[in-house]
């Protein structure tokens, strides 16, 4: 019969609080984040919205509404940019918790997938959304 197998040794004393440190701080950074995408999230939308349904309701024929659609445009391009690279900067500190917690030997610990998700789901939400807008925008040329 073998034997259980022993855990890993734990790292010294003061290497261990840096480490769990390091590992506190990375998770409310992750709370943090989540936190803040969802309000940025909620306020271009509220704004976009907005904006959008001030130019449905102006005739075509003005032009000073058509401008109106440029600030969500730049919106869109820049927070779909940021959701898509945000995504991928995240898995650097997903890897960074994963070491952490093999050398505390943990079996389980905070994925950071809620919050690549939702970055992702922004990026793709706002590069539709820039489309759309830039067919309002070029649609009457």
């Amino acid at each position: 019969m073998n034997a259980p197998e022993s855990p890993a040794p734990l790292p010294s004393r003061p290497h261990a609080d840096r480490l769990w440190q390091q590992y506190t701080l990375h998770f409310d950074l992750y709370k943090t984040h989540l936190d803040v995408v969802i309000k940025v999230l909620t306020f271009y939308y509220g704004i976009t919205g907005a904006i959008l349904s001030y130019y449905l309701a102006h005739p075509a024929d003005d032009p000073k509404p058509r401008l109106a659609l440029l600030l969500p445009l730049i919106f869109s391009i820049g927070l779909a940019v940021i959701g898509f690279r945000g995504s991928r900067l995240v898995g650097y500190t997903q890897k960074e918790l994963a070491e952490i917690a093999r050398e505390f030997d943990l079996k389980v610990y905070a994925p950071l997938t809620a919050l690549v998700n939702l970055l992702r789901l922004a990026g793709v939400g706002c590069a539709i959304t820039a489309v759309a807008i830039l067919y309002l925008l070029l649609e009457h040329n």
